[in-house]
């Protein structure tokens, strides 16, 4: 298991946690605002000691399908990492496969 992962692991099981929070029903708003911030900055904390960027991260699968020749699978991957359209899609992984930064 990569750093990557774990930071991924830790986001998901603090989001879980966050999202249980509201129905306990002793929370207020304020609480769970003070509540995200705290998980954000700590998650921030992880992120950069491990000196890596979560895009980054998520970017690593539209490399290894690049690299083995499946633009169209890059394409896809790329729209779920970051939610962007078909077009700026193809437009990041073109630019990706020329080496640039997405």
């Amino acid at each position: 298991m990569n750093t990557a992962d774990v930071v991924l692991i830790v986001f998901a099981i603090s989001a879980i946690f966050l999202l249980m929070g509201p129905f306990s029903g002793s929370r207020d708003v304020k609480d769970i605002q003070f509540r995200l911030r705290r998980l954000e900055s700590k998650l921030d904390a992880l992120v950069d000691h491990a000196g890596i960027t979560v895009e980054a991260a998520g970017l690593r699968g539209v490399h290894e399908q690049l690299a083995q020749g499946n633009k169209i699978a890059a394409i896809k991957t790329y729209r779920e990492v970051t939610g962007a359209g078909l077009a700026d899609a193809k437009a990041a992984v073109d630019r990706m496969e020329r080496g640039e930064q997405p």
